[in-house]
């Protein structure tokens, strides 16, 4: 079914209304080929988006993270794409998934490094469901 849909863009809002009190939105597109019966090819993209509010208190606790600190300004904050290969056989999915993220504002990425941590991370995953 989501084979034959050729690009499928969405975007996600999330707003904390207390100890945040900003805003973070998430801009993605995907799009998914069938490679062999049974086997799809999916590729998203995510593009994420956050209030100062948001990036100040998410980011607190890094060097330039503290509350109150107006250096975190809102705009762009990460970008990321994944490549999943569902397999399906009968009522059984195995969904091998391989996701890279960066943050995209300098501000940010020298506030992560600051703290010896890493601005780029790179992740895997493997699901398995069953339908019956």
């Amino acid at each position: 079914a989501a084979a034959d849909v050729a690009f499928c863009p969405s975007i996600t809002v999330y707003y904390d209304f207390g100890e945040f009190n900003g805003v973070y939105a998430l801009l993605s597109a995907g799009e998914t080929w069938t490679v062999y019966e049974g086997i799809d090819l999916v590729i998203d993209v995510r593009l994420g988006v956050a209030s100062s509010g948001y990036n100040q208190k998410f980011f607190a606790g890094s060097s330039a993270g503290e509350d109150g600190d107006t250096s975190l300004r809102g705009g762009l904050v990460d970008l990321s794409g994944s490549l999943t290969a569902p397999i399906t056989y009968g009522g059984v999915v195995v969904a091998p998934r391989v996701e890279y993220t960066t943050l995209v504002d300098s501000a940010l990425k020298e506030a992560v490094e600051a703290t010896g941590r890493s601005a780029d991370s790179v992740t895997g995953s493997l699901t398995v469901s069953w339908s019956f």
